[in-house]
């Protein structure tokens, strides 16, 4: 299920959208004189996104996004006995679980048209994740990443335009680089034929 509400007036949009999911999976296990270890998988998800795009002035603009993960997956396992037909909990270790995640990203990006032939596009990229259940070594966990991007936009001829970019990184886990270029080349040979070329280097925490 889900939802979205949106407004756009003059210099200004913005839409929101919510998704929610909800999932009962059984797994039924091979039984073992007369004995089977079940298991239920219950899940439920919230996802929460927000957009928007505000006009501040004829050359500047400020697009933002924002999105936030709630996950819960609880693992109900049970013995079922054919025999009597008789259903218990588990008493196994372990055999009961319950796993929390959460995440967490923020993006805002400033595009500024400084002339005719140049644009300048500053911004910052954050993402946050934790987590919490018995299959994490340490009962919970979490990852921070923090991202600076700067970009420019450089026509050099009515054919010919040139994007290099560069972002920067910190990671409260990995060892990121603490820059990363890019470069964008774009050259239009005639109106049925282009030319480009491009080269990025990127990190992805696991």
């Amino acid at each position: 299920t889900g939802m979205v509400l949106g407004i756009d007036k003059n210099r200004f949009k913005s839409h929101y959208r919510l998704d929610y999911t909800n999932e009962d999976i059984f797994n039924p296990g091979i039984p073992t004189s007369s004995i089977a270890n079940d298991q239920n998988y219950l899940t439920s998800r919230w996802m929460h996104q927000w957009q928007s795009d505000v006009h501040l002035s004829d050359k500047l603009k400020l697009n933002t996004a924002i999105g936030y993960t709630h996950f819960k997956r609880q693992v109900q396992a049970t013995t079922f006995n054919e025999e009597t037909n008789d259903r218990r909990l588990s008493i196994s270790p372990g055999s009961q679980d319950t796993s929390v995640f959460n995440g967490f990203s923020l993006r805002m990006l400033m595009p500024l048209r400084i002339t005719n032939w140049f644009s300048f596009l500053p911004g910052i990229d954050i993402n946050v994740e934790s987590g919490t259940g018995g299959r994490l070594s340490s009962g919970s966990h979490t990852i921070q990443d923090y991202g600076i991007i700067l970009s420019g936009d450089l026509k050099l001829t009515d054919r010919l335009s040139l994007k290099p970019g560069l972002r920067l990184i910190y990671n409260s886990v990995y060892d990121a680089p603490a820059g990363i270029p890019s470069l964008n080349l774009k050259w239009d040979l005639n109106p049925s034929q282009v030319f480009k070329f491009a080269y990025g280097r990127g990190f992805r925490a696991p």
